[in-house]
């Protein structure tokens, strides 16, 4: 699956790095959204984006929640956890979270890409 993710947020770029190393070697390809050769829809903006491998995009807490389904065992329950709140409430919260990202958490001054290994 590819990862779509802002790379000059720290948020997503901490979200990447913790993503690639709590996950199966090989279960992602990380691609900053600055480097994005896809075209992504108009109502994708200001999110994270997971393509599978049959090319379907996911975003907000869809897209989340797929990438935590697919690391190791505590993001897997925090997975489920999360899965108590109506899909509407996720994506709200998601939606706050990615307004205020840079404020909250920063913003690098350069796209920083994450390794592939």
């Amino acid at each position: 699956m590819k990862i779509y993710y802002d790379g000059v947020c720290k948020l997503c770029t901490g979200f990447v790095s913790l993503t690639k190393r709590f996950s199966k070697k090989g279960t992602f390809v990380f691609i900053p959204l600055q480097e994005a050769t896809i075209k992504i829809p108009e109502n994708f903006s200001n999110t994270v984006i997971v393509e599978t491998y049959e090319g379907k995009l996911f975003a907000y807490a869809d897209a989340v929640s797929l990438v935590l389904k697919n690391m190791s065992f505590p993001f897997r329950i925090i997975n489920m956890l999360l899965k108590i709140f109506p899909k509407s409430i996720r994506n709200k919260v998601y939606a706050m979270i990615a307004k205020n990202r840079y404020q909250w958490f920063g913003k690098h001054e350069t796209c920083q890409i994450i390794e592939q290994v």
